[in-house]
């Protein structure tokens, strides 16, 4: 039975094609075709690395990026403040804008728990 070939189990085949299967060619299948099909996987795998680094590069951008909003938002409602100071509409939005997110509660887990018992004890001499 076959099982799902890995990369590693591929760089193992492809050593059997340069030692025990050297002078073997399968229809569509020899050495030349698996080290291709390996050195594909490797450049793709290149590919992914390359990505995750642009990604990971970007990430660190868009972060320094939201900081300096933020710094520029704080500083546009503090000068918008004192602007609003004759006007307490003005102001409440203002308050609405720079009051701290609300925090979520956790969603709670788990069964409900079951409605508590009432015990009855039991005697013998009623």
């Amino acid at each position: 039975m076959f099982r799902f070939m890995t990369d590693q189990d591929a760089r193992a085949l492809l050593q059997l094609f340069d030692s025990d299967l050297a002078e073997v060619k399968f229809p569509d299948v020899d050495r030349e075709v698996l080290t291709r099909a390996l050195a594909a996987l490797a450049a793709a795998d290149a590919d992914v690395a390359a990505a995750d680094a642009r990604a990971q590069a970007a990430r660190v951008t868009a972060a320094e990026r939201r900081d300096e909003l933020r710094r520029v938002c704080r500083r546009a409602v503090a000068y918008a403040r004192v602007y609003a100071e004759g006007s307490p509409e003005l102001s409440l939005k203002l308050d609405a804008l720079a009051a701290p997110p609300r925090a979520v509660a956790p969603k709670k887990r788990g069964r409900p728990r079951k409605a508590a018992v009432e015990q009855v004890s039991i005697d013998a001499a009623e």
